[in-house]
C-alpha cells in the first residue's frame, strides 16, 4: 500500500511539552498556552512527549493489519536514540477528542446503563504516559490477540444473525439468538470507575457487560473483564473534570503515538519521520 496512512502529510504534532499544546493544521502550526492551567494535575507527565497519528485504513489496511503496523512501528521507534518508550491510543489525551459508550455493570437492574469515557490504548501506554497502575495488572500481547478474536466472533455472529433474518424475512432483532462463544474483553479502569461502580469492593476480576438497551443481533456480546485500575487523567482537557473510564486493547482504526523522549522533542522529528515511511 501507498504511504498515505501517515495523517497531516508530513507534518508530525508535538504535543503537551512543557504545557504547551502545538496542533497541526494544514500546513502550518497552531500553538496554544495553557499557562492559566499550569496548577492542573493532569494524572500523567507531560514533559518530552512527542505525538503523531497514523490512520492506516485510509491505504485499505485491514484490522489485523493494522495491529501489525502498529506494533511494529513502536518496536521500530522505541529503538532509536533519546526515545525512552513508545505507545499509542485511539485518542491523544488532552486533545479536545472524546470517545465513550454505554456499558451496563453487572450488579445494576437490567436496562440500567451508564455512559463512561474509553480509550482503546496499546502496549506500554501506561509506562510511556507515566500514569500508576494502582491495582491489577497492565495489558499484554495476549490480550490484544483475546480482544481480536472476540471482536471477529461477534461480527461473524452479527452477520449469522442478519442472513438468518433475511431468509425468515423478518428483522435481525426480533430472532432469539445464543451469546456470542468468546473471552470478555480485558480492560483497565481508572480511580473514578472504581470508586463509583465497585464500592467497597476490588473492581479487579469483575465483569462488565455491553448496554442492553439496544442488544445487536446475533447474541449476547461476552462484555469485559476488569484487569487492573489506574489512576485518574484529564481525557479532553485540563477544564474537565476526571470521569469514570475504561481503557481497552487498540486493534484497529486510527493511533496516535505517543514517543517519551530523553530530550527535546523537536530534535528526533526527523529521525521520527524517516522511521515511520521505512515502516510501510
Amino acid at each position: 500500500p501507498s504511504r498515505h496512512w501517515l495523517a497531516l502529510g508530513d507534518e508530525l504534532l508535538v504535543a503537551q511539552v512543557a504545557f504547551l499544546i502545538v496542533v497541526a493544521v494544514g500546513p502550518g502550526l497552531i500553538v496554544r498556552s495553557l499557562e492559566n492551567l499550569r496548577n492542573v494535575d493532569p494524572g500523567f507527565q507531560t514533559e518530552n512527549l512527542l505525538l503523531f497519528e497514523v490512520n492506516p485504513s485510509l491505504a485499505g489496511y485491514s484490522t489485523t493489519q493494522s495491529a501489525q503496523l502498529y506494533r511494529g512501528l513502536q518496536e521500530r521507534l522505541a529503538a532509536l536514540p533519546g526515545v525512552s518508550s513508545v505507545s499509542y491510543s485511539e485518542v491523544a489525551l488532552l486533545s479536545n477528542s472524546l470517545s465513550g459508550m454505554d456499558v451496563h455493570i453487572d450488579s445494576d437492574p437490567p436496562k440500567k446503563n451508564v455512559d463512561v469515557d474509553i480509550l482503546r490504548v496499546g502496549l506500554d501506554f501506561l509506562s510511556t504516559m507515566k500514569i500508576p497502575l494502582v491495582a491489577g495488572r497492565d495489558f499484554e500481547q495476549k490480550d490484544f490477540s483475546s480482544t481480536a478474536a472476540t471482536h471477529e466472533a461477534s461480527s461473524a455472529a452479527k452477520t449469522a444473525a442478519e442472513d438468518a433474518a433475511k431468509k425468515a424475512s423478518v428483522p435481525a432483532e426480533s430472532l432469539q439468538y445464543p451469546p456470542v462463544v468468546a473471552a470478555p474483553i480485558p480492560v483497565m479502569v481508572n480511580r473514578a470507575f472504581a470508586r463509583k461502580y465497585f464500592t467497597n469492593q476490588d473492581a479487579v476480576g469483575e465483569h462488565i457487560s455491553v448496554s442492553d438497551h439496544n442488544p445487536e443481533p446475533g447474541g449476547q456480546r461476552p462484555g469485559y473483564s476488569v484487569i487492573g485500575v489506574v489512576g485518574d487523567t484529564r481525557y479532553v482537557s485540563l477544564k474537565n473534570d476526571v470521569a469514570p473510564a475504561m481503557y481497552l486493547p487498540l486493534i484497529g482504526n486510527s493511533a496516535n503515538y505517543e514517543l517519551r523522549t530523553a530530550m527535546d522533542p523537536a530534535v528526533l522529528i526527523p529521525t521520527v519521520r524517516e522511521a515511520i515511511f521505512a515502516a510501510d
